[in-house]
């Protein structure tokens, strides 16, 4: 190297920067000195740079050549920036600096990890985009004076209009003034909102109700600064659950024995409130003369209710006798122009009834009980959500028609509803071929995880019970190609299992194909089914011992009467004075053992339909220290010792009336059964088992033989010892009244031992 040139070189390694830089001959663009990385431009060695063209060590042809610009320019220290220049698959930024007509200076800056740091940010915030444009709840951001910023796509489906008709306005654009303003202070008050339901008024006529979550920004200053929220169009939910409560008017006045009209009537008005527009009618079908006469028709006109009473069914006999007949829902849109309506139109457009869609209401047994008709003042098609409707109207109607037609009394079966149980923001998950991909905050706090990292990654399997493996692949597979609803368990980071409602829709995440997963908690739901289940099996105990009473009944009763009957027969045969009188001893005799009997089915009748069963709480030592003393007189009489220990739990939240009723049997019981060689000895005490009240009640009296009586011990009439006072009564009524409580009683006894009854009263109540 020339000294020149040596002199040049010790001026680029003295220049003020450690990035690569070289100095090129303009003539034909040759490097004649180098500084930086001993490693640029696949690992050259820097004395290999000296003497080659700049453009070839960059990998460029002649012509592509990023210098050439400068020909002709010899202005110094004139300089310009070539970005993004490409080199062996590395990102550089070039700068340029004219150092005079001979020579410039080219500085290359490795820029290569910056531009894969861009590259996943705008994947990012693709991935933001697509999650964001998938949610079906509506998201919004207002800055501190109330304006929306942003808002997703979704609430064009609530309100109709696209989102940028609200960008830029006011939260008065979503709801009016007066409800904002209360939301804004509850907001200033607390500073997030949580499940505010307000109802809405479209443009376009509906009314919908939307519940608002969100939350406030605020400054240094704590003032709000803007505002995250969530809308949720809960229309439809709302209507459910006032249906669902409707539902639940209409079982228990069924349960009470309310008249079948008055109920169909109550049904009728109950969903006209709720579905104004709707005017209905329930008509019951007469087999034997194959019509229908009217049910219920609060909302139509009189002269039209007289017209439908005792309705012929048919074929082509309008909606409802076209119902009735198919046994199929029928809808009639335009009753003018209707075919089934020919002949009858007239009438119904006298009372502008335009539209008529009817169910029929059909038994377990696929008989018809009737149809449930809509009428509409207009020419209607039903939708989905209103055909479903007036079908599972109808389906109901059938329950309660049924019950009534069977005489089966207190049996109600409650329709399931699907109850969306979340009051924060909905939660959404998403998945590729079951590795989930994506969860918001919402899944994070139902799987008790920590963060997202604890769920991204792992299978959805993971978090299903094996055994429902095979079960749950068939329905992702489903799943994948159309939208699904399912109930479903699933098993959370800390072990325990949450029942959730599943809504999944195939969609496209990160340009694959993938599945978004929306989920409610309705563990509620589960835990109301199960208090159902528990009353059925309360309401077949109920009637296994109306059936024995009723057997006991019409045989105790035949019996006396029978005996009066031939009384009487003997009077027709001998009517002289001294038979009369024997007659008339006879039939005293026979009249007073009636009267006990009547009595004593009185008392059960009492017990089995206890209504005054309002808990309270009692203390055992009180009460039985009443019940001592109301027979007293009995205890002293037969000497007898009564050893009582409440000190483990002397509390109890229990009926007044059963719990003296249980004692007094249990203890008279003891003191009639005594062993006649002994004084009675009587031990009462109640202790904690299992969380569980237990009372034992223990004699030395006679003992009963539970080889020969046990299954007959708590049976209705039933004695086991020669005592003139028995009647079997006492406990036939102290299981049923336990029984009632959901408590049990069991027995052990030896003859001429004694006898111990155990009493379970249950849960201890907190």
């Amino acid at each position: 190297m020339s000294n020149s040139v040596q002199k040049q070189a010790s001026s680029t390694q003295n220049y003020p920067t450690r990035e690569p830089m070289f100095r090129i001959l303009k003539n034909d663009w040759s490097v004649i000195d180098y500084s930086g990385s001993e490693n640029i431009l696949s690992g050259k060695k820097s004395k290999k740079f000296i003497g080659q063209p700049f453009y070839k060590l960059l990998g460029l042809k002649k012509s592509d050549n990023p210098l050439k610009q400068l020909e002709g320019n010899s202005a110094p220290f004139n300089t310009f920036l070539l970005e993004n220049v490409s080199v062996r698959n590395q990102s550089y930024n070039i700068r340029i600096i004219n150092t005079g007509e001979k020579e410039c200076i080219a500085i290359l800056k490795d820029v290569t990890e910056q531009k894969k740091t861009e590259f996943k940010l705008k994947q990012s915030q693709k991935e933001f985009i697509d999650v964001f444009n998938s949610i079906t709840d509506v998201y919004y951001k207002t800055n501190s004076d109330r304006v929306i910023e942003t808002i997703s796509p979704s609430i064009e489906r609530i309100t109709g209009k696209k989102p940028e008709v609200f960008i830029g306005k006011k939260t008065t654009s979503l709801i009016e003034k007066q409800k904002a303003d209360n939301i804004f202070k509850t907001l200033e008050a607390l500073g997030r909102v949580e499940d505010l339901r307000v109802s809405v008024d479209l443009p376009n006529g509906d009314t919908k109700v939307l519940s608002f979550s969100i939350i406030a920004e605020y400054d240094d200053n704590k003032k709000i600064i803007g505002t995250n929220g969530i809308i949720r169009d809960i229309t439809k939910l709302n209507k459910q659950n006032q249906l669902t409560q409707l539902n639940k008017e209409i079982l228990e006045k069924a349960a009470k024995g309310n008249d079948l009209f008055e109920i169909l009537n109550f049904t009728c008005k109950g969903i006209e409130i709720l579905y104004p527009e709707l005017i209905c009618s329930v008509l019951l079908y007469d087999p034997i003369n194959k019509w229908l006469t009217n049910g219920a028709s609060p909302s139509l006109p009189e002269t039209y209710i007289k017209l439908i009473h005792q309705y012929p069914i048919g074929p082509s006999s309008g909606s409802c006798g076209t119902a009735a007949f198919t046994q199929k829902t029928i809808i009639v849109s335009d009753i003018e122009h209707d075919p089934l309506w020919a002949g009858s139109a007239h009438p119904a457009l006298n009372e502008n009834l335009k539209a008529c869609w009817s169910v029929p209401i059909i038994s377990s047994e696929k008989q018809t009980l009737g149809t449930f008709a809509v009428y509409y003042n207009k020419v209607k098609e039903p939708n989905n959500d209103e055909l479903e409707l007036i079908q599972n109207i109808g389906t109901f109607l059938s329950v309660v028609i049924e019950n009534y037609k069977n005489k089966e009394a207190l049996v109600s079966n409650e329709k399931r509803y699907r109850q969306l149980v979340n009051n924060s923001p909905v939660a959404i998950l998403i998945h590729t071929d079951g590795l989930i991909q994506f969860v918001n905050d919402e899944v994070i706090r139902i799987a008790k995880a920590r963060n997202k990292e604890d769920l991204l990654g792992k299978n959805i399997l993971d978090f299903v019970k094996p055994q429902f493996w095979e079960e749950v692949k068939k329905k992702m597979a489903i799943t994948a190609k159309t939208k699904t609803r399912s109930e479903e368990q699933f098993i959370k980071l800390d072990g325990n299992i949450v029942d959730v409602e599943v809504i999944g829709t195939p969609i496209i995440y990160q340009g694959q194909p993938a599945t978004q997963l929306v989920f409610h908690d309705i563990s509620d739901r589960k835990t109301l089914e199960a208090k159902q289940n528990s009353l059925n099996e309360y309401l077949i105990k109920q009637n296994k011992q109306l059936e024995e009473f009723a057997h006991i009944a019409s045989h105790n009763l035949r019996a006396p009467i029978a005996n009066i009957h031939s009384l009487l027969q003997l009077y027709e045969m001998d009517n002289s004075a001294e038979n009369l009188q024997f007659i008339i001893d006879q039939v005293k005799k026979t009249s007073n053992n009636l009267y006990e009997t009547i009595n004593e089915l009185t008392e059960v009748i009492k017990t089995s339909w206890e209504l005054n069963k309002q808990k309270q709480k009692l203390r055992f030592s009180e009460i039985f220290n009443k019940v001592k003393q109301d027979i007293s007189i009995e205890i002293i009489q037969k000497n007898a010792v009564i050893n009582e220990n409440f000190d483990q739990i002397d509390t109890l939240e229990y009926p007044k009336v059963y719990l003296e009723s249980i004692l007094q049997n249990l203890l008279s019981n003891a003191l009639k059964y005594c062993h006649p060689n002994r004084k009675p000895n009587i031990e009462v005490k109640t202790k904690i088992d299992n969380n569980n009240v237990l009372m034992s009640f223990k004699d030395n009296g006679l003992g009963i033989d539970l080889n020969r009586y046990g299954t007959r011990i708590f049976g209705l009439r039933k004695t086991f010892h020669q005592n003139e006072n028995a009647r079997g009564v006492g406990l036939f009524i102290t299981k049923a009244q336990i029984d009632s409580m959901g408590g049990d009683i069991t027995i052990r006894s030896e003859v001429n031992v004694g006898t111990e009854f155990i009493i379970n009263f249950g849960a201890i109540k907190s």
